[in-house]
């Protein structure tokens, strides 16, 4: 249909979604709809230092910009990639996903909850953003309690 990249023939009960066909746009929609987007961001500020080592972090750029500069221990798994990778990512702790300013992960996001990704979490604003507010330092410079070097 070229709508969406969820096609395939639309199958019954327990249907994959990745491999539906959309016989029109509104049949995307109804195949898709049931994907949860609502409070699926999370700002830099709202994620303590320690919960990174607890966090599988997609990194959604390119290998250029990932080698570049990149979160620590992040997982260069491009956007347009995740749904062929996403036997790598794992369901059963968060998942956080960045681009440079969030439009492509939230992209990557979407498609990884419609494959049925509930803990999947966007880093809204990006890379850039992550960066301008402290990087792994945000959460404590936003509650005032980073120390001074």
């Amino acid at each position: 249909c070229g709508v969406t990249p969820f096609c395939g023939q639309m199958g019954g009960e327990g249907a994959d979604p990745l491999t539906l066909t959309c016989a029109s746009p509104a049949a995307t929609i109804s195949a898709v709809v049931f994907a949860d987007y609502g409070g699926s961001t999370i700002f830099p500020e709202q994620m303590p230092k320690d919960q990174y080592a607890k966090t599988f972090v997609i990194d959604a750029r390119d290998a250029q910009q990932f080698a570049t500069a990149h979160i620590d221990n992040a997982h260069n798994i491009e956007w347009r990639e995740v749904l062929a990778k996403r036997e790598h990512i794992p369901k059963d702790r968060m998942v956080l996903i960045y681009c440079n300013t969030g439009s492509l992960s939230a992209q990557a996001g979407f498609a990884l909850r419609v494959a049925g990704w509930s803990n999947v979490r966007i880093l809204q604003g990006g890379y850039q953003e992550w960066l301008a507010k402290g990087g792994m330092q945000a959460n404590e410079r936003a509650a005032g309690t980073q120390r001074a070097h």
